[in-house]
């Protein structure tokens, strides 16, 4: 880890890298090997500023704010929502920040997928849904059309709007593989206040719970 910090120090041209994540340790990790003591001392000698972990369920994200770690990034979005639910008491006390992967659902949310939709092998999505799952969770897209309306013009841009609307989340991560993506994103997501209004919030989980979306 050492040497990846160092790596990426010189990478970015940075004496301090602002935020580093152990991604997906488990929590046996976190309690028994050295990951912890090796981030508190690359901030000790000011290498990072902050360090996190980049959680893969509500049980690392805890024992990771039990282990002081400073930032944690969840799995949060429309159709998943419930690891940062169950850790938000944890945040609040802890005061960590909250970085919001998976906004767009691996790509489901972009609103743009046929049901046909084929995945390149080697793609992780391949392997994530079988076709009549996909198929079935695209149908129960259309139900989240109502989030449309007004200055919400797509379902991505209502994608990043519920993220952001959250006061625990931090900062949103996005994942997009070009800059024209991520600047259509941020285009399409708009001025601000870049949050989804009141009234749709509210009416959300009724919608969600009648199209079988557990999240």
């Amino acid at each position: 880890m050492r040497d990846s910090v160092e790596r990426s120090r010189k990478r970015l041209r940075r004496d301090v890298l602002d935020v580093y994540l152990l991604h997906n340790p488990s929590a046996d990790a976190l309690v028994g090997g050295e990951a912890v003591e090796t981030m508190e001392g690359l901030v000790l000698a000011k290498k990072i500023a902050h360090w996190g972990v980049s959680a893969g369920d509500e049980v690392v994200a805890r024992t990771a704010i039990e282990r002081g770690a400073e930032v944690i990034e969840l799995a949060y979005n429309l159709v998943h929502s419930i690891d940062l639910h169950r850790v938000a008491g944890d945040v609040m006390v802890s005061g960590a920040g909250v970085l919001a992967r998976s906004t767009l659902a691996h790509g489901m949310l972009s609103g743009g997928w046929a049901k046909d939709r084929e995945f390149d092998e080697g793609d992780h999505r391949r392997d994530r849904w079988t076709r009549l799952e996909l198929e079935a969770r695209l149908e129960q897209l259309d139900k989240l059309q109502f989030l449309t309306s007004g200055d919400v013009k797509t379902l991505r841009a209502a994608a990043v709007r519920f993220a952001l609307a959250n006061t625990l989340v931090s900062s949103a991560v996005l994942g997009p593989r070009s800059v024209a993506q991520a600047e259509e994103l941020v285009r399409e997501t708009g001025g601000g206040p870049r949050y989804l209004p009141d009234e749709a919030l509210l009416k959300l989980p009724r919608v969600l719970a009648k199209a079988g979306i557990l999240t």
